[in-house]
């Protein structure tokens, strides 16, 4: 037991002395730092600030377009940031991350229709909103390669379930929720997405219009237009959706909880027929001794169809089971004309992280970990500048954690980029590092060797507070062994307007966005590197090469 508590206490020492996403605050925290350790930004610099573009090409949102085609396929999806009922229109993004016409060009068999002519009942009941997840098929929609953080989605969508309750139950704490989706499907619409489909796509199909706001916006604002996730697949048709939340008055249990209300629901619908001719809807009459846990004045529901003629009958605001009769035939009726058809629910697996369709580390990072809530959202782009700062190597047998001291940059996106060497270094030598004294000797050091430096004219100083964990996700850092800028060479990918410049010895390259419409100045110019830029040997490598065998920064 001492062992553990000897290893938990180091662990958690360690990792409290990492330092989180937030900008340092190093210019101004050591008011009586010599001057002479001190590298200021050149004031002639430019500075870039976060702008969003919408794309001229964006999706029109017609029900003849959209309803029943396969139009929204590499489209974004907000699954956080949107309505919480899976499948709604409304989630959507009309912003396209991949493009769909050159692919279809290229190859249409990327891009499939399968006509379904079926229909599907699915209900489920959660007691609380982490219920949610083991309950419901939210989880199964997230591609398997991905691991979403529950617990944002949750937070999300108990404040949109509950504001539709609110002024109805005092306490939504003691109420259970339920959803029922009663799905009408005409057609599935699936854009292929393996590993080597996503590949492809990154490399070759990406929208200008995403690149460009890629680098132009701050990966919080792209996550708000584009939505967190990359739709692949899609069913079409009509759909009636009820969300329903009462207080049960019998059962004690949460499992006996959500079978009485999972009761109370599936007692609440009429439905017979085909579409064309069909019966479909909402009665309190059908609610029978079987279905007493959940007494109908005390259980309230709300209905909302998409797709098919919106009409006055096809939504019903909040209202008690007891008051419940609705008929929705006319609605259902009309889905019998594919035209008011739209998109109803996404496939499983169907929904790729936006980190999928980008090449560069850093931004497939900090798309992940600002989508789980790991790293701070940032509206605004940093203004990029160097410190020295102490970087975690290893820790000893008894958990102390060593550190070197290393020239760190600090992006726009506010990632860490740390120039480390190769070197290996003694224990003890390590351990010095943590005296003061030894840490203005080693900035001291990097000040005499600025031409080593990615970058001199953003400036360089020291911070003595930061203690970076490479191995921690939080904040983001990106490391680069035995930085030499001789090695480099520059290609200009006229496809993606994106400049690369590369490594092939160390296999490490920085890219950045080339915008000759932008009046800000160039992105290059903005971290002060277009005098070793532009001195440098320009020699095509292909974009594939890149991708495979290039850990790619994003600037």
């Amino acid at each position: 037991m001492k062992h553990v508590k000897v290893i938990l206490f180091a662990a958690l020492a360690i990792i409290a002395s990492a330092c989180t996403d937030e900008v340092s605050d190093s210019m101004n925290s050591e008011i009586s730092m010599d001057k002479s350790l001190v590298l200021k930004r050149n004031p002639n610099l430019p500075i870039s600030h976060s702008k969003f573009y919408v794309p001229k090409n964006d999706v029109t949102r017609s029900s003849v377009i959209n309803g029943n085609s396969e139009a929204l396929l590499g489209c974004g999806y907000k699954l956080l940031g949107g309505t919480y009922v899976m499948g709604d229109f409304a989630n959507f993004s009309a912003y396209p991350v991949v493009n769909l016409k050159a692919l279809q060009d290229y190859d249409a068999a990327y891009v499939s229709a399968t006509h379904l002519n079926t229909s599907d009942r699915k209900v489920v009941t959660f007691a609380d909103f982490d219920r949610y997840q083991y309950n419901s098929t939210v989880t199964k929609k997230v591609s398997s390669g991905f691991s979403l953080n529950f617990k944002v989605f949750s937070l999300g969508h108990k404040k949109a379930t509950t504001e539709t309750f609110k002024t109805i139950i005092d306490n939504s704490n003691d109420a259970t929720f339920g959803e029922l989706s009663l799905y009408f499907i005409s057609n599935q619409y699936s854009l292929q997405n393996s590993a080597a489909a996503r590949s492809l796509y990154a490399r070759k199909f990406i929208e200008k219009s995403f690149i460009k706001n890629l680098y132009n916006s701050t990966i919080s604002s792209n996550l708000k237009n584009y939505g967190e996730f990359v739709v692949t697949g899609y069913l079409t048709g009509g759909k009636a959706y009820a969300s329903y939340a009462g207080c049960n008055s019998t059962a004690k249990t949460t499992e006996g909880k959500e079978k009485g209300l999972e009761k109370s629901i599936n007692a609440s619908v009429t439905y017979k027929g085909a579409t064309g001719s069909g019966e479909l809807g909402f009665t309190s009459s059908n609610q029978s001794s079987s279905t007493t846990e959940f007494k109908s004045t005390d259980t309230f529901v709300q209905i909302k169809t998409f797709g098919g003629i919106q009409d006055g009958d096809a939504v019903v605001k909040t209202c008690a089971l007891s008051d419940l009769n609705v008929d929705l035939s006319s609605w259902f009726n009309s889905l019998n004309d594919d035209k008011t058809h739209t998109i109803i629910d996404v496939t499983d697996n169907s929904l790729l992280p936006l980190s999928d369709f980008v090449l560069e580390k850093n931004f497939k990072q900090r798309f992940d970990d600002t989508t789980n809530g790991v790293l701070a959202t940032y509206n605004e782009f940093v203004i990029p500048y160097m410190e020295t700062a102490r970087v975690m190597v290893r820790s000893t047998s008894a958990y102390e954690p060593l550190y070197d001291v290393c020239p760190v940059l600090v992006t726009r996106q506010g990632d860490r980029i740390i120039f480390k060497t190769s070197q290996v270094k003694t224990d003890d030598e390590l351990r010095k590092n943590s005296n003061a004294e030894q840490f203005d000797l080693k900035h001291q050091a990097i000040l005499e060797q600025t031409d080593k430096l990615f970058s001199v004219e953003i400036g360089l100083e020291p911070n003595k507070k930061a203690r970076l964990n490479p191995m921690l996700r939080n904040p983001l850092c990106i490391e680069v062994v035995d930085f030499d800028k001789s090695e480099y060479y520059r290609y200009y990918n006229a496809s993606n307007s994106v400049e690369y410049v590369y490594n092939p010895k160390k296999k490490v390259a920085f890219s950045y966005y080339v915008d000759e419409d932008e009046d800000e100045g160039d992105i290059a110019e903005v971290y002060g590197i277009s005098s070793w830029v532009d001195s440098l040997p320009e020699k095509k490598i292909a974009i594939g090469t890149l991708a495979n065998y290039y850990t790619i920064i994003g600037l």
